[in-house]
């Protein structure tokens, strides 16, 4: 038996995502990959109950499901199991935390076969499926960066400084087709345009919000940008000179999926590279933070994947995409606040901080607010200056 693995963190309660799942008329909404639409025949939510519908893809091609409720608990489960083929069974677990609910999802194929021929599917449709949820709960249920001038304070920032050094330890030839893989707000596609002389550059990004943020520092021809998925470019064969994921790999819930489809993208000779917080070895800019809410017993989510930009996994991830010469690098930057108030200002607008932040009282945000003064050697209105180190790798189809 083949089984694929995802989870999510939601600000919202087990009650509330389950809400969700348990109404016929919400599920409909947000049920299956990006750009599909349901037609509910029976939705019978029930343990044994039956639901069939029509799954209609973008192109119009209709899907016959039929499944059966095979078990539910109120607020914690919920077990579907598909009757028809591809057979498989699919579990829904709502766990409970202080932050909200953890969802975990488990679908396992009866014929491995099977699951193997539609991997490439399943792995980034779930995802996708997920996303819909958490726009169907509501802003800031799922963790995902929306706000591109909130970004920009929050990392921006620092993307553009250790995209300066990334770039200059990549010393990329001008002229090139590059693309961005999960270019948010635009930060880096702007440094690419600014300092590489490219003939063209895409940028992709699951976010509306950003993108319209990204297409406003970067109007005119020489940028492009699309709406999709790290996990399934919509684009063809070798046609970019280089692709780059930038801050961006620990957010890919496949990581070597993601690798391998910038190496697809990518023609013969060219680069596909990348570069990443270590956020479990503790250069992520924001590691006080985080240290202070450990020691306060609450953390902030982790993204999907935060042991991807360990160096030695990206090392690994690059030669088993089968890329060739490949490189890494160590690199680290700081930046300066004008004082406190400027930091902790800027720390809200991470999507996961301002998540853990509103569900902790007065005392609580004073307390933290203490700790990091301590831990950043803040005075009452002096600058704080702050570091942290991303790990980059680099790699020729």
């Amino acid at each position: 038996m083949t089984t694929f693995e995802t989870s999510r963190q939601f600000s919202a309660s087990p009650a509330a995502v389950f809400a969700a799942i348990q109404d016929p008329t919400r599920l409909a909404k947000w049920w299956g990959p990006a750009g599909f639409t349901n037609e509910f025949e029976v939705c019978e939510f029930k343990p044994g109950g039956q639901w069939r519908f029509k799954m209609i893809g973008p192109d119009g091609t209709v899907y016959p499901n039929e499944s059966e409720f095979s078990a539910i608990e109120p607020d914690h489960k919920v077990v579907i199991r598909h009757v028809v083929q591809p057979h498989f069974e699919l579990t829904l677990t709502l766990e409970a935390n202080p932050l909200g609910t953890l969802l975990h999802w488990s679908q396992a194929f009866d014929d491995d076969a099977v699951a193997q021929a539609v991997k490439h599917i399943c792995e980034p449709a779930n995802e996708q499926n997920l996303d819909r949820l958490a726009a169907e709960l509501g802003p800031q249920t799922g963790f995902r960066f929306n706000d591109g001038g909130a970004y920009e304070r929050y990392m921006g920032k620092w993307s553009q400084l250790v995209g300066h050094a990334f770039l200059d330890w990549l010393a990329p030839r001008s002229g090139m087709d590059w693309l961005d893989v999960g270019c948010g707000n635009g930060a880096f596609t702007q440094l690419i345009a600014e300092r590489c002389a490219p003939r063209k550059v895409f940028g992709i990004d699951p976010s509306e919000d950003q993108l319209k943020f990204a297409k406003s520092r970067l109007a005119g021809p020489l940028a492009e940008f699309t709406q999709g998925d790290a996990m399934a470019l919509p684009f063809e064969h070798d046609q970019y000179d280089a692709a780059v994921m930038p801050l961006v790999i620990f957010f890919v819930p496949q990581p070597a999926q993601g690798v391998a489809e910038m190496a697809r993208v990518v023609k013969p000779g060219g680069i596909v590279t990348a570069y990443g917080w270590d956020l479990m070895g503790g250069g992520f800019p924001y590691e006080p933070m985080q240290a202070a809410l450990r020691d306060m017993g609450l953390t902030v989510p982790l993204p999907p994947s935060p042991d991807a930009a360990n160096i030695d996994n990206l090392d690994r991830l690059w030669r088993e995409a089968g890329l060739s010469q490949v490189e890494t690098r160590v690199i680290t930057v700081q930046r300066t606040y004008a004082n406190f108030d400027d930091y902790w200002t800027t720390v809200q607008g991470s999507p996961m901080a301002s998540a853990t932040l509103a569900l902790m009282s007065s005392d609580q945000k004073a307390a933290l607010q203490d700790q990091l003064r301590e831990r950043l050697g803040a005075t009452s209105d002096g600058p704080v200056t702050c570091s942290g180190f991303a790990n980059a790798v680099k790699g020729v189809v």
